[in-house]
């Protein structure tokens, strides 16, 4: 017998030496999937073109008297677009067929005007004038009820306005 409690203090001692095995790691429920990608924002419309980048207004410019008065006339494909013409007391009338009230933008700044039947009239002295004669290149006319007309600063409506201050 002493053997054998020798032979099983010998097995308990080499049982001993065993390393412990680790309890399972708990499981973790899976991972819920991933959202769909958000499809992506449409592109932002592109930014109005500046009135100073627009195409110009397709025609001429023509200088002549009508009735008797000195008229700078601008004429499309449509005909008569815009027209600057001296009226009595050295005043000059801006015309803009069937539009409303006017508004004259030149790369001095915008000016709203008073139009009856598209037409106002101010003083041929107005600094209006110059700054259209003197205005970049080009001018714009927006009527109310028409669309905007970007108008070449070409000699014609200079020449009127120097012939209604004479």
């Amino acid at each position: 017998m002493p053997r054998l409690s020798a032979g099983l203090a010998a097995l308990a001692a080499l049982a001993a030496c065993v390393a412990r095995t680790p309890p399972p790691a708990p499981q973790h429920p899976p991972l819920p999937p991933p959202p769909p990608a958000a499809a992506p924002a449409p592109a932002p419309p592109a930014p109005p073109v500046a009135w100073e980048d627009a195409a110009l207004a397709a025609g001429d410019w023509s200088y002549g008297a009508a009735g008797g008065t000195a008229q700078a006339a601008f004429a499309g494909p449509d005909g008569p677009a815009f027209a600057l013409r001296c009226a009595p007391g050295g005043r000059i009338a801006l015309q803009r067929p069937g539009g409303g009230a006017l508004t004259i933008v030149t790369s001095f700044g915008a000016r709203s005007l008073a139009a009856a039947g598209g037409q106002a009239e101010l003083s041929a002295a107005d600094p209006l004038f110059d700054q259209i004669a003197f205005s970049r290149g080009r001018f714009l006319v927006r009527a109310a009820g028409a669309a905007d007309l970007v108008l070449p600063t070409w000699a014609e409506p200079e020449r009127l306005i120097e012939e209604c201050r004479s």
